[in-house]
């Protein structure tokens, strides 16, 4: 139920970047700016969740700081600076089919991520979900 409740939440989110004027649909430059004016407007709002999560959960931001490998999620986090202007300028100009290209193509870097740093291995059944969301996304962009 989390994971339903995520996709919903996330595809609200998603929804933010397609309800722009055509001005700045026709403007990649804007589309851009868009997507960064989310992630400034969203800074103050994550930045006091996450106060208020320390100030209530002590234990577990001990726990937090204590175990997390900076030097990765600090690399993650740069490469993730982008996420809300590429999202942008995807929906704006490929729609709703290229944000769910980018989305349904986005599990690559997460198993090689998971196989590389983690050492998870996948069961076949995964693997069998893998293709088949691989060829959704290729029948999804065919024409």
């Amino acid at each position: 139920w989390l994971a339903l409740l995520g996709a919903l939440l996330y595809g609200t989110f998603s929804l933010l970047f397609g309800i722009v004027a055509p001005e700045i649909k026709a403007d990649t430059a804007a589309q851009f700016g868009y997507g960064l004016l989310i992630a400034i407007v969203a800074f103050p709002i994550n930045t006091s969740l996450f106060l208020f999560w320390r100030h209530k959960n002590k234990k577990s931001n001990k726990t937090l700081f204590k175990h997390i490998n900076w030097t990765l999620f600090i690399l993650l986090v740069l490469f993730g600076a982008a996420t809300n202007p590429l999202h942008s300028i995807v929906f704006n100009t490929g729609g709703s089919l290229g944000q769910q290209t980018m989305y349904s193509l986005a599990i690559l870097p997460v198993l090689f991520g998971g196989w590389f740093i983690l050492k998870e291995r996948l069961t076949i059944m995964q693997w069998i979900g893998i293709v088949l969301a691989g060829s959704g996304t290729i029948l999804m962009n065919s024409k």
